[in-house]
């Protein structure tokens, strides 16, 4: 995924495993830009992070974006 420095991240633990990082990839970079966001995996967990901690429900809201981008019909 992109490459950002790792000091000053939040991670939000993603609850989806997501198959096909190139989609995941091309989704976070339209709604933060390509090197504004960190994507690890630990422990087959996918965890998001974002310079900014998300709001309540924010991180829902990306993974149902996430899912339509995904399965778009």
């Amino acid at each position: 995924m992109s490459n950002p420095q790792d000091s000053g991240w939040h991670e939000e633990l993603m609850r989806q495993k997501y198959n096909d990082p190139r989609k995941l990839k091309d989704f976070l970079d339209k709604t933060y830009g390509f090197g504004n966001y960190l994507v690890k995996i630990r422990r087959n967990r996918w965890i998001l992070c974002l310079p900014e901690q998300l709001k309540d429900g924010e991180l829902e809201d990306i993974e149902r974006r996430i899912r339509v981008h995904y399965n778009p019909h």
